[in-house]
């Protein structure tokens, strides 16, 4: 009996720990158009270094730029300059909060109104207790930058940026689906989203 126990409670980790490293991360992305993009304009893909990260993106950024209807070949019009920066930055956490106070006025009266979390398994709350991190923590990110750029002059056309925590992963596990993910909304301009990436 103590072997079954054992054996299922063994099962449930790697079952728990698979799940976890199948989860997805949150990458923000922000775009800027320049100047309009021409549809087919073909693109000259310059990396900033040769090292094995930035080469094993290439062929994924390649292919993406190929399906949005971009030919990429040397002497192109247009360059693709891309650069991937692994960085440490810091990031302030604030403390719980349970709820807001909202004031109004209505035909000048001021009315006041108490919200608070009762219960949340996503946001602090009094039942459900503290749910964010307060005060400073440092925190590996990897930020990809796409930049195009006129061949002739060097004036932007359209800059692109992805950056992405790296608690859990590595710059390796995701620098190819975050170059794709930002290569993918060229010519648009994107304030700031965010979206998982698998």
């Amino acid at each position: 009996m103590t072997r079954n126990w054992a054996g299922g409670f063994a099962g449930f980790l790697i079952f728990l720990f698979q799940a976890g490293a199948a989860e997805a991360v949150d990458a923000t992305i922000t775009t800027q158009v320049c100047e309009p993009l021409k549809r087919n304009a073909a693109l000259q893909l310059t990396p900033a270094d040769d090292s094995d990260l930035y080469l094993s993106v290439r062929d994924g950024l390649q292919d993406v730029l190929r399906k949005i209807g971009h030919p990429i070949g040397k002497n192109a019009g247009l360059d693709m300059y891309y650069s991937l920066v692994e960085t440490a930055v810091e990031i302030r956490g604030v403390g719980p909060t349970l709820g807001r106070i909202e004031v109004r006025t209505v035909k000048r009266d001021a009315r006041a109104q108490l919200l608070i979390n009762l219960w949340s398994n996503q946001q602090d709350s009094i039942l459900g207790g503290k749910r964010t991190e307060s005060g400073v923590r440092v925190s590996n990110v990897l930020i990809v930058s796409l930049e195009l750029n006129k061949q002739e002059n060097g004036r932007c056309v359209w800059r692109g940026e992805g950056a992405v925590e790296l608690g859990t992963v590595t710059s390796r596990d995701v620098a190819a689906k975050l170059t794709e993910a930002v290569a993918k909304r060229i010519g648009e301009a994107i304030d700031g989203i965010t979206i998982p990436l698998p």
